[in-house]
């Protein structure tokens, strides 16, 4: 199940919301959207979905240092 914000969102899925479909889901969750920096990112993280979609970062963000910190948020 993909759960998203919304391309570009100002907020990301909260992290109880992540928790509380986790503990019913016998599939993967997928959660997007509103993660454009590495507290979002934490946040979203911390919920523990199975995958995390960060395409907008990615293509709105050249610097090298930080495209890194939110990878290793996400592969923590």
């Amino acid at each position: 199940i993909f759960l998203e914000a919304g391309s570009g969102a100002k907020k990301c899925i909260d992290k109880e919301v992540i928790k509380n479909l986790k503990r019913i889901l016998k599939v993967p969750l997928i959660v997007g959207g509103g993660i454009v920096d590495k507290e979002k990112a934490k946040k979203v993280k911390s919920g523990k979905p199975d995958f995390m979609v960060v395409g907008n970062f990615l293509e709105s963000n050249s610097k090298k240092e930080e495209i890194k910190d939110i990878v290793d948020i996400i592969h923590e």
